[in-house]
């Protein structure tokens, strides 16, 4: 049995870093507690003319056991 508890964070960074300072993508902190399938979505909003690394780190927190990630779909928005 999985009894372990999890943080997630996904975050994107500039590639290359270009310190533009009033261009701050938000972070996504999860925690996941549940062991059954969960779906969460999350949008990751970025300007359109800078290239970006999306970053994904799990942690655990407690317990035993493994986490998983499923069906992840990154995707460019065009509009």
């Amino acid at each position: 049995m999985i009894s372990a508890s999890y943080e997630l964070s996904i975050f994107m960074m500039e590639e290359p870093d270009l310190g533009i300072p009033e261009h701050n993508p938000e972070d996504r902190y999860i925690r996941i507690t549940n062991t059954e399938w969960t779906p969460i979505d999350y949008h990751l909003r970025g300007l359109p003319n800078i290239n970006f690394v999306v970053h994904i780190i799990g942690t655990r927190r407690s317990g035993n056991g493994s986490l998983q990630i499923r069906n992840l779909v990154v995707a460019e928005r065009i509009s």
